[in-house]
């Protein structure tokens, strides 16, 4: 137990009293820390707000008094009630939080903030720690009335699930009426604005940082990351896993599908290659409507195509390698193999000729020795550069040749020197193999470490060159991604990569679900948001 005067120094919930001596609960974070927290910092205090709100309800069943602040560890063994789980805290809306706006006033939190702080927050607010943001957008705007804030930082390297629960925070803050901003402050990838578009600005700006708390759900103003959206979204592991309710699953897809519809929009130049490429690629399949040979082109016409061009069937494959591996059992210790990609893709193929042809249309071809003919493609994207070179891909095109993984040069022989007892070579860097943690968070690094990664990875300031190497890499994946969902009829890729989820959501629910265009080859399982 301690005073109001002695408010902890590190950010964390707090039990409080309110005049009638009832206990109640907020969350103090010091409005002179660094903004944004760590990620661990993040996900830390929504652990201890579940606890913390447990000991409240724990409190107020019994006789304890309190004093103004009590800090989680006084509480000794007062737990006499049923605790309630994190799942259960989400479904919830708890009256004895408090939030920080209202235990200032109410005087909880006295003394936290002086004209100091406020000035100190208020500049850094319009240094640009908030994507598309600045003094200049913020004037004249007034502070949300609520707000979500999604800060790009994670503990993992990928950048697919940061992606997939970026999309759905934009979708339910809007369906929240929440002010949406996003901070790419200590973002692994760099800067958004090098990758995408900033988001749409919202019509008012964000309120004191520490404000910004990452629980309960009910907060006026929320701050997320990928490492604590488990806290919003998904009561426990099963809502987040396949198999989930029908209704459940849609939920999730339709927000996702609403925040890729605001927020997927590259940055002009990719945006402008991708546009071109599609039109390349569907160009490759472009088919000159021909009538019987008889000037009769009736069934053209009947078709709407009179006059234009049809296009053969462009499947797209996406193929994730890498530290990633299938949920699939037979192939849990290694990757879908290569020919099921492309036999699914063949299958997909022959079955358009066929429905080509009852149409009265062109029809779509396989070349001997399965080659793809003029008027069907395969577009294929890997983060494993190998891949493109493999026998079973033999004629697909890539999704996007703007950014290519480097491969590791052959080496060339060295005479030995004279004289010299041993001579070391500088290590090549490539993709061989696909995206792993480890080389990722070692790029522009003298060498790749084979110690695990950790989340103060992903808040450890890098050197500028290996941001923009990582930036590449994230632009690659999102070109690729972008290049698939716009051209292809269909999409084979397996479900255990996210990118592959990504893609269903980018092609929506009718295309990629109700109408089978979007085709898993690991295991039997649909569609789900992220792993948790």
């Amino acid at each position: 137990m301690v005073a109001k005067s002695s408010l902890p120094t590190h950010s964390t919930p707090v039990i409080v009293s309110d005049k009638h001596g009832n206990p109640k609960w907020t969350v103090s974070i010091p409005p002179n820390s660094n903004f944004p927290l760590t990620v661990n910092e993040y996900s830390s205090i929504c652990a201890k707000c579940v606890e913390v709100a447990n000991q409240v309800d724990a409190l107020r069943g019994s006789s304890v008094g309190l004093g103004n602040i009590i800090g989680l560890g006084s509480l000794g063994g007062i737990n006499k009630r049923k605790r309630k789980t994190s799942a259960e805290r989400l479904r919830s809306f708890d009256s004895n939080f408090v939030d920080v706006h209202e235990a200032e006033v109410a005087g909880y939190l006295t003394g936290s903030v002086s004209i100091g702080t406020l000035f100190n927050q208020q500049a850094n607010a319009d240094d640009g720690d908030i994507v598309g943001e600045s003094s200049n957008t913020f004037a004249g705007k007034p502070v949300c009335g609520r707000s979500l804030t999604f800060v790009l930082a994670s503990s993992e390297a990928g950048l697919g699930r940061t992606m997939m629960l970026l999309w759905m925070a934009y979708a339910q803050a809007q369906s929240e009426g929440r002010g949406f901003f996003i901070d790419d402050t200590h973002w692994a990838y760099g800067r958004y604005a090098h990758i995408f578009a900033p988001p749409p600005s919202p019509a008012c700006r964000p309120p004191l940082r520490h404000e910004m708390l990452p629980c309960p759900r009910q907060a006026r103003h929320l701050i997320m990351t990928a490492d604590t959206a488990d806290q919003f979204f998904f009561a426990d592991k099963s809502d987040a896993a396949a198999g989930i309710a029908p209704d459940r699953t849609k939920h999730l897809f339709d927000l996702a599908r609403k925040g890729y519809e605001a927020l997927f929009r590259l940055n002009k130049d990719d945006a402008n290659h991708v546009t071109q490429r599609v039109e390349k690629l569907k160009a490759l399949t472009a088919l000159e409507k021909r009538g019987d040979g008889n000037g009769d082109d009736s069934a053209g016409s009947s078709s709407g195509h009179n006059g234009k061009n049809e296009h053969g069937t462009i499947v797209g494959l996406h193929v994730r390698r890498g530290d990633l591996r299938p949920v699939e059992f037979q192939y849990r210790d290694s990757y879908v193999p290569l020919n099921l990609y492309a036999d699914r893709a063949m299958n997909v193929i022959a079955d358009a000729s066929k429905q080509n042809k009852k149409s009265h249309k062109s029809p779509a071809t396989i070349g001997a020795g399965g080659s793809i003919g003029p008027s069907s493609l395969m577009v294929l994207a890997s983060d494993d550069p190998l891949v493109y070179d493999s026998d079973e891909f033999a004629g697909a095109a890539r999704a996007q040749d703007r950014i290519r993984l480097a491969r590791k040069p052959a080496a060339a022989p060295q005479d030995p020197q004279p004289g010299a007892f041993r001579k070391f070579v500088d290590e090549t860097f490539g993709w061989e193999g696909g995206f792993f943690a480890a080389m990722f968070w070692n790029l522009g690094g003298a060498g790749v470490s084979s110690a695990p990664p950790s989340a103060s990875s992903a808040w450890t300031a890098a050197p500028a060159e290996t941001l923009r190497i990582r930036s590449l890499v994230g632009r690659a994946y999102m070109m690729d991604l972008a290049v698939l969902a716009e051209a292809s009829d269909s999409i084979v890729c397996a479900v255990s990569a996210t990118g592959c989820r990504l893609l269903a959501v980018m092609m929506g629910w009718e295309t990629a679900v109700d109408k089978g265009r979007w085709i898993n080859i690991d295991g039997e399982y649909g569609w789900w948001a992220v792993d948790v």
